[in-house]
């Protein structure tokens, strides 16, 4: 190169790391997680920064008694969490029908939920008002008395590899 030559132009490229993403497509593979000593603990093993995107993450522990135990935990926190949901629910179900019993009409329902705006931020908005309709919240019940027996299930066969 002779003097006051360039050399080649290098492009410069500005490559973001969506963080989000990756964290989404890790819930994919991995499932939903729990709450954990401060973590993110997933069905199977491995752990996940409860704070960042990013992570950091941990690959699930090499000592097959340290899996185990993490997985016992696991699943013995779903079973408790769907057990209360099925307690909660059932009452909900069973006062509504109560009270419907003893009105004149059919009680009216909104639901609430959340929707992005025009500008992109979070707001509230509410369903317009129809007849309760208790459906929905008997196939939540039901669809959680299956995730209780997946749960109790995988609990069993845990306590069968001790």
């Amino acid at each position: 190169m002779e003097s006051g030559e360039k050399g080649p132009q290098i492009r410069k490229s500005d490559i973001r790391l969506d963080w989000k993403e990756y964290f989404r497509l890790f819930l994919e593979e991995h499932g939903e997680p729990i709450l954990y000593n401060g973590k993110l603990l997933f069905q199977d093993g491995w752990q996940y920064s409860s704070t960042q995107y990013q992570g950091p993450e941990n690959p699930p522990p090499e000592d097959t008694k340290e899996l185990h135990y993490l997985q016992v935990v696991y699943w013995t926190y779903l079973a408790k969490k769907f057990i209360e949901e099925i307690r909660v629910i059932s009452n909900q179900i069973r006062s509504l029908k109560d009270w419907s019993k003893v009105r004149s009409l059919p009680l009216q329902s909104r639901v609430s939920y959340r929707d992005m705006s025009l500008e992109g931020t979070l707001i509230r908005k509410l369903s317009p008002p129809e007849n309760l309709n208790l459906r929905s919240l008997e196939t939540s019940l039901d669809d959680l008395r299956i995730f209780y027996s997946e749960a109790e299930t995988r609990l069993k066969e845990l306590s069968l590899r001790k």
